[in-house]
């Protein structure tokens, strides 16, 4: 099989994690992979190994870039069209919303026969305001056609893409996201003297992006609430973003500065997460939520909203809780409730791991997309 991938950028997150992991299970599997993406900023350590693995299958377009560029995107869609129809692809998989966009489009002009598209998240509300979640969802109406077979990570985002873009059922596909397995075990004291965490002290940790979607004012607020009855209990922001400043002041205006802890953008955030008694993602919207897998992955149980795909990820009750979104109140009530019952957080741990190894497997995802590849050219 020649493939061809095709996402906006290659920089941290989880989308560019799953083109990663993608590229090379199908490359063991014998296929023949090319990777086209825009200009990639902050990749991380593996991703950058990776981009320099691949170099000589790699495919920079300049003028793909995530947000609208208006006649640098007729530009990229021409330049796609060319890369497509000179690399003779069996199938194009486009990734995330723009990818998708230009890359369906420049997928039929250059004559591919198989066209995939993962579009790693719904923006048909949650993220916009009315008017602007209604053009998204038009302009998905229009593109779906485009696109042979839609690959989703959740139930929910099927229901929404017939919904509000009206997909045939059975031209989408739910696969669920695969988590790589963390190696060694870590040494929880170490990390959090690293952390400079008081010893004794219990902690609470988030690692995303610092975005107004992600909600981390409402884990600050929640925060402010917990310490009054529970003192000694350290908060760990492990991220970056545009409202890093505003949540810093939050925090300083609060008189909570002996609490948090801002590590900023880490690159190894996942391997903090062990030191963690419970993660907590308080986000407003979420297709999947990665962290979350992750978190699980290690045992750590969790605490999320009830948006998106996340009650998908989480057995409630069992590997983690739920609570409203912009709910500091309930956020507060939930890390009470975990933090001062250690049996349950025990039993929360392991189920949570078994859990994600039993349906969250890397090699599942890679088969899962493989079997439909060949279902295509067959």
């Amino acid at each position: 099989m020649r493939i061809s991938h095709i996402i906006t950028r290659m920089d941290w997150g989880g989308s560019p994690d799953i083109v990663r992991l993608l590229f090379q299970g199908l490359e063991a599997q014998g296929a023949q992979c090319t990777l086209i993406t825009g200009p990639t900023e902050y990749p991380g350590v593996r991703t950058r190994e990776f981009l320099e693995r691949i170099r000589a299958r790699l495919l920079v377009v300049e003028e793909l870039q995530r947000q609208p560029q208006g006649y640098k995107d007729i530009v990229a869609c021409r330049k796609l069209t060319r890369l497509l129809r000179q690399g003779e692809f069996d199938i194009v998989h486009t990734h995330t919303a723009k990818a998708g966009a230009l890359g369906r489009i420049s997928a039929r002009l250059a004559g591919v026969k198989h066209v995939v598209h993962s579009p790693h998240g719904h923006n048909f509300y949650g993220y916009f305001n009315f008017v602007f979640s209604r053009c998204i969802a038009v302009t998905e109406r229009a593109l779906a056609p485009l696109a042979e077979v839609l690959v989703v990570q959740t139930q929910l985002e099927k229901e929404d893409y017939i919904r509000y873009a009206g997909v045939d059922p059975g031209r989408i596909r739910v696969i669920p996201q695969g988590i790589e397995p963390v190696s060694g075990s870590p040494d929880i004291p170490a990390i959090r003297r690293s952390l400079g965490i008081p010893a004794g002290n219990q902690v609470v940790g988030t690692v995303s992006r610092l975005e107004p979607v992600k909600g981390i004012q409402f884990l600050i607020l929640a925060a402010a609430r917990l310490v009054k009855t529970r003192p000694q209990v350290s908060f760990v922001v492990a991220g970056d973003g545009s409202q890093a400043e505003l949540l810093r002041d939050m925090v300083s205006r609060d008189n909570l500065g002996a609490y948090f802890i801002f590590t900023g953008w880490r690159e190894d955030a996942r391997q903090l997460m062990p030191a963690f008694d419970l993660l907590v993602q308080p986000s407003l919207n979420e297709s999947v939520g990665m962290v979350l897998l992750e978190a699980q992955a290690a045992g750590v149980p969790v605490i999320a909203t009830r948006v998106g795909g996340i009650p998908e990820t989480i057995d409630e009750g069992h590997t983690g809780l739920l609570v409203a979104p912009a709910d500091a109140h309930g956020l507060a009530l939930s890390m009470q409730e975990l933090l001062s019952d250690p049996d349950r957080r025990a039993a929360m741990a392991a189920q949570a791991r078994s859990r994600v190894a039993q349906r969250f497997l890397v090699s599942r995802m890679i088969e899962s997309h493989a079997h439909l590849y060949r279902d295509l050219l067959r």
